[in-house]
């Protein structure tokens, strides 16, 4: 599970730059969050979700579901294929 982010300005990890970002922008800070606190890189993940409000670099891992169709078969073959 994704920390819940009260806010959306943050510093980047690389450089120490204040970012302000749109609060839309509130999960794929969530998801940046947990990675940099769980995982190690080369990152290896699959985003599942009905909305596409992640950060360029976070595309390649989306599957974008509809939000009244859900996961079907066609996009957990789809997640399986960003994993393996």
């Amino acid at each position: 599970m994704t920390p819940v982010l009260l806010s959306t300005t943050y510093n980047d990890a690389r450089n120490g730059n204040l970012f302000t970002l749109p609060e839309r922008n509130a999960k794929a800070l969530e998801i940046q969050a947990w990675l940099q606190r769980n995982a190690k890189e080369p990152f290896e993940y699959v985003i599942i979700d009905d909305e596409n409000v992640f950060f360029y670099g976070q595309q390649e891992h989306l599957v974008q579901t509809d939000e009244y169709d859900g996961l079907t078969i066609k996009k957990a073959q789809e997640a399986i294929s960003i994993w393996a």
